[in-house]
């Protein structure tokens, strides 16, 4: 009866040493597929950081919404009742 009472602690460990041997595995794998040679650094200006180099130019992101917003005058105001 013991010997049952152990191997039902010891299964959720197993358990989960497999799961993170896979995504751990998945990570790697995933990382060795990237098709990046320079994957860029940052540089301090002031209190901001600035990315230099890397493989994702302002093309590779999506265009920002510009349609108007019904209503909306371009600033911030506060109504109190």
């Amino acid at each position: 009866m013991a010997h049952v009472a152990r191997a039902a602690g010891v299964l959720p460990l197993l358990a989960a040493v497999v799961v993170a041997a896979a995504l751990g595995g998945a990570a790697v794998f995933t990382v060795s597929q990237a098709a990046c040679p320079d994957p860029g650094h940052f540089v301090r200006e002031g209190v901001s950081a600035r990315l230099v180099g890397g493989c994702v130019t302002k093309a590779d992101l999506p265009a920002p919404n510009t349609v108007p917003v019904a209503g909306a005058t371009g600033h911030i105001t506060q109504s109190r009742p």
